[in-house]
């Protein structure tokens, strides 16, 4: 049986700065799909805004939802949507020395802020943050980073509201070893198990761990250390899938500056007693060597199928898109991106939407010169 994967672009965004961060698709309720990124001004004060686009024909055309100004996070911190069209995003900065979480029900075309906490005075003061948002029911939802201003208290890396967003209430994460300990990625399984990805403080350094929860974040069991390659030096995770309560597929890395910034991948079949490192011979088109190479997207498709979403910017193709059709273990079908002259740079901007038609609407960030860009959407189609 022969695999295609085809990508086609059918949104481009206005050209911007290097400054763009994505927040990644989103399906509604009532079978749109929205789709919104943004831009932090390199002017003092640096005022956030950004935009957001909607789709009703799968995900083929978009127009603005009129919203011209909203929340928006680092390029790992996504939205998550909740019932009856309920989206909650992270804020970087919105107003201030502060970051929050916004709440829109009328698909992003305004927002409202449900969850501010501003960094706390110095000497001791830390810069909050949120790194990533998820749905785990049709009311209830988590958020995880770092919710406390204070360094001299314990991390708190969770938030958790139930009641779609309106209101959130700050946790003490899973793992309290040590102040800075932070959360990065979210995961849901389909039985509604949490699965935390965070780095632990490891002396100057910090390692990928990950925490698994049965109940909604109320308690967390800790699932230890990721394997890192010959050992490795630090670590931390960028996404999270768990196609059931046993299989899970984390991707994460080893460092943002070189020689350490590889990308690593781990699948566990065990609930997470056990995970085992993908080699990068088992993943198609990996480039020679791993160097400022990211694994910034894992999506769970269907019971065996998984979308990995690959940052190269080694040079073009810029960013390919892999399949694994045995949950995560191997990525042997790549599409990569070859309608016209695609930029020297691609970088996946948020999070992947299958649509109601099996079709895959996929952001990246797209540069040809690295200092203007555009926040695209390609849409897949893999036929057999």
């Amino acid at each position: 049986m022969t695999i295609t994967f085809n990508v086609t672009k059918v949104f481009a965004g206005p050209g911007d700065g290097f400054n763009q961060c994505g927040m990644g698709c989103y399906t509604q309720s009532d079978g749109s799909y929205l789709f919104g990124w943004g831009a932090v001004s390199t002017s003092a004060p640096y005022p956030i805004t950004s935009l957001w686009y909607r789709s009703v024909d799968d995900g083929n055309t978009w127009t603005s939802t009129g919203g011209a100004e909203g929340p928006v996070g680092p390029s790992s911190a996504f939205a998550c949507n909740l019932h009856a069209n309920i989206i909650c995003a992270p804020s970087y900065n919105f107003t201030g020395p502060a970051i929050g979480v916004y709440r829109s029900t009328n698909n992003a075309a305004s927002w409202t802020n449900v969850l501010s906490i501003a960094s706390a005075a110095t000497p001791n003061g830390r810069a909050p943050s949120c790194y990533s948002l998820a749905a785990y029911n049709r009311t209830k939802a988590i958020a995880a980073g770092q919710f406390d201003g204070n360094k001299n208290n314990p991390a708190h890396q969770t938030a958790v509201s139930t009641d779609s967003g309106a209101s959130w209430t700050p946790q003490v994460g899973p793992d309290t070893s040590h102040a800075d300990n932070y959360g990065e990625s979210l995961g849901v399984a389909p039985n509604g198990h949490l699965w935390l990805g965070y780095a632990k403080r490891n002396g100057p350094l910090f390692d990928p761990h990950t925490a698994s929860s049965i109940n909604g974040g109320n308690t967390w069991s800790l699932n230890g250390g990721l394997p890192k390659p010959g050992g490795g030096t630090g670590g931390f995770t960028t996404a999270i899938t768990a196609l059931d309560e046993n299989n899970i597929v984390i991707c994460g890395g080893g460092g943002h500056s070189p020689p350490a910034s590889l990308a690593w991948l781990w699948w566990s079949s065990d609930a997470g007693t056990t995970f085992n490192l993908v080699p990068s011979s088992d993943i198609a088109g990996w480039p020679s060597g791993a160097f400022y190479t990211y694994l910034w997207e894992v999506k769970r498709l269907t019971r065996d199928a998984v979308i990995l979403a690959i940052d190269r910017q080694r040079g073009t193709p810029a960013c390919p898109w892999n399949l694994s059709l045995d949950m995560g273990h191997t990525f042997p079908i790549q599409a990569v991106p070859t309608v016209g002259n695609f930029p020297n740079y691609g970088i996946p901007v948020g999070q992947i939407v299958t649509t109601r038609t099996g079709a895959l609407l996929l952001p990246l960030w797209e540069s040809a010169t690295y200092a203007t860009a555009s926040i695209c959407i390609w849409r897949g189609t893999i036929t057999c």
